[in-house]
């Protein structure tokens, strides 16, 4: 596709639409695009002699217990692309350990990319049929994406990470207050929201498109706000101690808060993704008692973007360590 035709359907995912994608050439033909970025995946390998005989399905995904034999050969125009998952869940493997089936659910859509032709795929005994597949992959991608979603979360204070009551949240034109210990839940249309937090006693807190409500799920989002007036019960903390990044989930940087009780030497914040891999290191050197952040801005230690998904801030500070997981969503 060109990139009026992929820019037609990122409008048309982003709306809440379904899409079902498949080709040998899936990944290869729309790599290092904001299309494939949406469907979850990129390209591993080409596969121009990658000859595949059989596809089966993930634990724990729709495609479990289904098996297929795949005849696609070695012909060029049935040579599977090996995909590389980002943010999409692996559906199909084959038999040489190639990903060839990738489902996204995400940001109110959903998509099912497929490296192996459908008309290649023969049928098995059982449910192990094309009709039966196609039927499980329709029921994935049939979501009504029209009814509210929920946004919830919790208001901390960002030095003490004491809850906060009586902050009024006001998504545009919708408006709630958190309760006592600080948590608070409000059900609005899907779309993409302005939000800001407001206390006598705390420095508001204003963020212009960072809400995005996905009809019928719930977005949890936590927030620390900054005291108005710096007294002295907070100039030193009582632990060292990492605590929750904000914003989370963000897009493109956050700010990750931590404390030191006392002066501590070789502190380090460093960043890991879902396999374990050191992605960045934000902090290495001595510090004060006192209260701490560092930005993290999406990037890896080689200045590159890093892809949406999950990933782990891990703070060391002596024989102290802790880890806490946030979310970047593009």
């Amino acid at each position: 596709m060109n990139s009026d035709e992929q820019n037609i359907l990122i409008d048309y995912l982003n709306s809440g639409g379904s899409l079902y994608i498949e080709g040998a050439d899936v990944a290869e033909g729309h790599q290092d695009t904001d299309f494939l970025d949406l469907l979850g995946f990129e390209l591993f390998d080409p596969g121009a002699s990658n000859e595949v005989f059989s596809l089966d399905g993930e634990d724990g995904t729709i495609a479990a217990d289904l098996s297929f034999s795949y005849q696609g050969g070695t012909d060029a125009h049935y040579s599977l692309d090996k995909l590389s998952v980002t943010s999409g869940e692996i559906l199909f493997t084959s038999e040489n350990d190639l990903t060839c089936v990738v489902a996204c659910d995400n940001r109110g859509y959903r998509t099912i990319a497929a490296s192996p032709i459908l008309g290649a795929i023969a049928d098995g005994p059982g449910n192990n049929t094309k009709e039966f597949l196609m039927e499980v992959y329709l029921d994935f991608l049939d979501v009504d994406y029209s009814a509210d979603g929920i946004l919830n979360g919790q208001i901390v204070d960002s030095q003490t990470q004491e809850p906060i009551g009586d902050v009024s949240i006001l998504i545009e034109n919708y408006q709630t207050i958190s309760d006592d210990l600080g948590n608070y839940q409000i059900a609005i249309p899907q779309g993409l929201y302005d939000i800001e937090l407001q206390h006598p006693d705390y420095e508001n807190i204003f963020l212009p498109d960072y809400v995005q409500i996905i009809a019928g799920e719930t977005t949890t989002l936590d927030f620390a706000m900054d005291p108005n007036i710096f007294s002295e019960e907070y100039s030193v903390p009582k632990i060292t101690e990492l605590q929750n990044n904000f914003p989370n989930p963000f897009n493109p940087e956050t700010t990750i808060f931590f404390s030191t009780s006392e002066n501590t030497e070789n502190v380090q914040i460093k960043i890991y993704n879902l396999t374990g891999q050191k992605v960045r290191t934000l902090l290495d050197e001595n510090l004060l008692a006192g209260w701490h952040s560092v930005i993290w801005d999406g990037k890896d230690d080689e200045g590159k973007l890093v892809g949406s998904g999950i990933y782990f801030s891990r703070m060391t500070a002596g024989s102290f360590v802790q880890t806490k997981k946030m979310m970047l969503l593009k």
